[in-house]
């Protein structure tokens, strides 16, 4: 397991530093399948657009964006950071009627996401943003709308996993015992 982590973060450091270009001979090479297939794969896997229409409708649910191309913020230029931001917005508007008003970073960890993107993401009209860093919302954050942190959930979390992150032990252990980290 130790060395399939090590492999793994060897990978993801190479996905995340490669341009976009590069990236799209990169991945087909490493699924065994042309770019085309890996995208519409990729599209087969996730909702359509009728669903995020439906979803949307529900009065717990907010629609959020995180980018067209799901790409690394960190290697690109501010004017690419907005165009990512702003236009994968502007086509869940489009497509569900549903005004967007908060962003995840892609990839969202703690080295990936920068205080530029944090800025670029307000300047770009969302309320929130999302990291990919585990976390309970806390009145502090307030201060920092741009750098929310979010637990992962998916079909393999586990009920404890689940009690830990709602009883705030999770939280804690993870951030070092603070209530919250603040970037500005």
């Amino acid at each position: 397991m130790e060395e399939k982590s090590i492999v793994f973060h060897q990978i993801r450091g190479i996905i995340l530093d490669l341009p976009q270009e590069e990236l799209k001979v990169l991945l087909p090479l490493l699924m065994h399948l042309p770019f085309d297939s890996f995208q519409q794969d990729v599209g087969n896997l996730a909702a359509d657009w009728e669903s995020l229409k439906n979803y949307a409708q529900h009065p717990l649910v907010d629609l959020g964006t995180h980018t067209l191309n799901h790409v690394s913020l960190s290697n690109l230029s501010d004017e690419v950071v907005m165009e990512e931001m702003v236009r994968s917005r502007q086509e869940i508007e489009e497509k569900t009627g549903v005004e967007v008003k908060h962003f995840a970073y892609p990839y969202g960890g703690l080295d990936d996401v920068s205080l530029k993107n944090m800025q670029l993401a307000k300047k770009a009209g969302f309320r929130t943003a999302v990291l990919n860093h585990p976390g309970n919302v806390f009145r502090g954050h307030q201060k920092s709308r741009m750098a929310l942190p979010r637990y992962p959930l998916g079909e393999d979390t586990t009920n404890e996993e689940l009690t830990y992150i709602l009883n705030g032990i999770r939280h804690f252990a993870v951030n070092g015992w603070k209530k919250y980290i603040s970037y500005d």
